[in-house]
């Protein structure tokens, strides 16, 4: 799954970090604000993908788990599985230490 309730398409020139971004973007964006997990997570997640840095893996991973069982909706709860998925597939384009 790559997308939060909608479908993605793009070809292999496609800069999968800028994709993590746009998905983490949307996330924090769309997020109501009433879950710490969501609120806070998805804002911090885009944060750290937006910048040149490297991002600890298993640092996201653990956020990434915070999501998925601690928001109060299926969007916090849902944003975990397509940015799982850019780890699985492209782990070596995202950037992380």
């Amino acid at each position: 799954m790559v997308g939060h309730g909608s479908i993605l398409a793009f070809d292999d020139t496609t800069d999968m970090r800028a994709v993590a971004v746009h998905l983490l973007r949307f996330g924090a964006h769309e997020s109501c604000g009433k879950c710490f997990p969501c609120r806070i997570g998805l804002k911090r997640a885009h944060d750290e993908f937006a910048s040149d840095q490297l991002v600890d893996r298993e640092r996201f991973e653990a956020l990434l788990e915070t999501l998925e069982l601690g928001s109060l909706c299926a969007h916090g709860s849902g944003m975990p599985a397509p940015m799982r998925s850019l780890l699985a597939h492209f782990p070596d384009e995202l950037g992380l230490a």
